[in-house]
């Protein structure tokens, strides 16, 4: 398969090194940035703000820039542009990155005789260095945090070399913080000729933190700019080749939302190899949110465990894991030498146990379980220890951004939608929710599960005793004249009436019985409460301050976060609520891809199914759970390599009537599955290679299945969820 063509698009931008990313709608780099690990992710030096490399042909006569994109195409290895510039004169662009080197190859040609000049003009902060030798303009950044993130953050400064050049004769202005690098161009062909001549420029922009490495990439590609294009085109060839496992469905979109996701996963993998990174890890989104943050990473395991032949998601999990601090505390979020927000003693969801439990169910890594757990359990101790002032065995929130819904209304309770105005900051009126405490209960029940796979069984009883109680706590969170579970203030417990998916998500916990999962499927589908045409909202449609405008205030009021999707699918499925689940996942797919082209985006608008522009994030990690969905749901794939076992439980729905999937891994062996609607039924074809057996279960039966391929006809059936295998 061409997986480079089959994921051209023309309406994206980006390229992501290992450090360096660039985002530019014209000539050249736009906005190249390079994250030493440092500098916090909300610093005014973030992405999109560091205008490096944005290029201007201006005519010499007037100096004006005339320069406009007639059409670009991109693929995860280069973006190529076509564009018009002054008296009928032409620019093709190619760029990419490779080593953390950007490259832009500029083609010029006329069909007249036209004098133009080729500019870059940039500024650097106070304290930085210029100079410009041998045509290389060499620049010292001093990266200083901001006023904001230094008072809440911390954060450490930075200190980055790039250089940048063309490999033209190139003259350059230097003014205090402010340069200026330009060169002719005299285009004197014409539409006469046999053949247009072009004149090709290349421009090189390198970043690292030390100025021999710097140059040194720099120069290399000047020598060989082609080299770097061939390098970068085999690296994703082969990525695709050995580490995705082959898919392909009767709907093309989502064939290609599959492999764009795929693709973002890789794009947002960073390597450092020292301090809290020694492992390679799936950044955050490598355009804001640099830091590796705690239930981010978590969601994100999720995806990157069907990745073949990675170090993910055990390396992602292993920095959070092997970075805790000494009294238990887990990082917030994590940069390279020192935690972000790490001062104030925050929290976010305890996600983590479902991470690791889920990745050793597909590896069978027994390993991984007995060096995370009591990792785990020393973290649960921490919360109880600073969170659970009465006792409960429930964590208590302290501020809104803890929940993972920063300005939910949910915690605000004020018109003006900003974590500020919330009780908890306002009166230390510390929140108990039902939600987070879901994956408090969750997180127990999986460590008790983790210590009887460990043989140690006293640890067990001591989870499974606490997370009783914890149940009884998020029971005692019902109320059935809502329907839902509601968020209750620690002291006095008095209830929170504000209504949102919060008090859908502990169907995933198996607590609710069958009159709470009625009542709450009722109230998750109401389309006058949640269930939007892009579900789920996060607020009650009816609310007053309910918002999907673009802008902060609807972030979480109204947007649709493909995390919170996940978790509802699957509750649903725990509860047995396929029909559901199946139309919420049909729905999330169409939301992924409702712009004509697949997004992974931070959160998404609830009746356009578009991605916000404002306080929004694209290649998102968290968007990478629509293949979550796809393999685990809709092609209904479930391993338990302890077990040497595979469920298949499809989830098909009206947009699609056939998949196959090759290469998928489970422990030591690899199967396929091949899908197609049959009537009532589906039609299953599953193949194995492995040293030894593998236990299939469908709706069948049980049958054991050794380097062969089999065929049946198959129903979705109520199998075990992954949580209680």
């Amino acid at each position: 398969m061409d997986y480079l063509s089959l994921l051209k698009r023309t309406d994206y931008y980006e390229i992501t090194g290992n450090k360096m990313t660039s985002y530019c709608t014209t000539l050249g780099g736009g906005s190249i940035n390079y994250w030493d690990g440092k500098r916090v992710s909300f610093d005014s030096y973030a992405p999109l703000c560091d205008l490096t490399a944005f290029v201007q042909v201006l005519d010499k006569k007037h100096g004006i820039n005339l320069v406009h994109e007639m059409y670009h195409f991109w693929r995860p290895d280069k973006v190529i542009n076509k564009f018009h510039s002054h008296n009928r004169s032409y620019i093709e662009e190619e760029k990419t990155i490779y080593n953390d080197t950007f490259v832009s190859r500029m083609a010029f040609h006329s069909e007249g005789p036209t004098d133009l000049v080729v500019r870059i003009t940039g500024a650097v902060n106070e304290g930085s260095k210029l100079e410009f030798k041998n045509n290389m303009l060499i620049i010292e950044q001093i990266y200083k945090t901001d006023r904001i993130a230094a008072r809440v953050c911390k954060i450490e400064e930075s200190r980055i070399f790039k250089v940048l050049g063309f490999n033209a004769g190139t003259r350059c202005k230097l003014e205090k913080r402010k340069y200026t690098l330009e060169f002719p161009v005299a285009l004197k062909a014409g539409v006469e000729q046999v053949h247009t001549e072009k004149q090709i420029f290349t421009l090189a922009v390198s970043a690292a933190e030390s100025r021999k490495e710097a140059i040194a990439r720099f120069k290399a590609a000047q020598n060989n700019p082609q080299r770097l294009f061939a390098l970068r085109k085999r690296e994703w060839k082969d990525y695709f080749e050995r580490n995705v496992p082959k898919f392909d469905c009767d709907n093309q979109i989502i064939s290609k939302m599959y492999y764009f996701i795929s693709y973002m996963i890789k794009s947002n993998i960073y390597r450092y190899g020292k301090d809290y990174f020694k492992n390679d890890f799936e950044g955050t989104g490598k355009y804001r949110l640099l830091a590796q943050w705690f239930w981010d990473s978590a969601f994100g395991a999720m995806n990157e465990k069907w990745l073949n032949g990675m170090p993910l998601p055990k390396s992602s999990m292993s920095n959070t894991l092997q970075s805790q601090r000494e009294d238990g505390l887990l990082p917030f979020a994590l940069c390279l030498s020192q935690y972000n927000y790490g001062h104030q003693e925050i929290i976010q969801p305890f996600i983590l146990p479902m991470a690791v439990w889920d990745y050793y169910l597909k590896s069978g890594d027994r390993e991984f379980i007995r060096t995370s757990l009591p990792v785990l359990v020393k973290f649960d101790e921490w919360m109880m220890k600073n969170r659970d002032a009465n006792r409960e065995e429930l964590v208590n929130l302290k501020i809104p951004g803890e929940s993972g819904w920063d300005n939910s209304k949910r915690y605000i309770l004020h018109k003006h939608l900003v974590q500020a105005e919330s009780p908890m900051l306002k009166k230390k009126a510390y929140v108990q929710s039902p939600d987070f405490n879901t994956y408090v209960y969750i997180g127990r029940k999986l460590m008790a599960r983790m210590a009887r796979e460990l043989g140690q069984n006293d640890l067990a009883i001591q989870c499974e005793k606490k997370a009783g109680r914890t149940k009884a706590g998020i029971k005692d969170m019902w109320n059935d004249k809502t329907g839902l579970f509601m968020d209750r203030f620690e002291k006095g417990h008095a209830e929170i009436r504000v209504k949102t998916p919060g008090g859908v998500i502990p169907m995933l916990s198996g607590i609710p019985d069958r009159h709470k999962t009625s009542k709450i499927v009722k109230n998750l589908t109401n389309p006058k409460l949640f269930w939007t045409k892009y579900p789920v909202t996060t607020l009650d449609l009816r609310e007053p301050d309910y918002n999907d405008t673009d802008e902060y205030q609807s972030y979480w009021n109204g947007r649709v976060w493909p995390n919170i999707n996940w978790l509802i699918v699957e509750g649903l499925c725990r509860a047995g609520q396929y029909a559901t689940a199946r139309e919420l996942i049909k729905l999330s797919f169409r939301m992924c891809n409702a712009t004509g082209e697949p997004w992974c985006m931070e959160n998404y608008h609830p009746q356009t199914g578009y991605p916000y522009f404002t306080h929004n994030i694209f290649n998102y990690i968290w968007g990478g759970l629509f293949n979550d969905m796809l393999l685990r749901r809709v092609a209904g794939i479930q391993g338990n390599a302890p077990k040497n076992e595979v469920t298949i439980n499809p989830l098909f729905n009206g947009d699609l009537d056939r998949l196959a999937v090759e290469g998928i891994r489970i422990g030591t062996h690899s199967i396929g599955v091949r899908l197609q609607k049959d009537g009532t039924h589906i039609r299953l074809v599953f193949s194995h290679k492995g040293k030894k057996p593998i236990t299939l279960i469908t709706s069948l039966d049980r049958r054991k299945v050794w380097n062969a391929t089999v065929t049946m006809k198959i129903t979705c059936f109520d199998s075990p969820h992954w949580l209680e295998m």
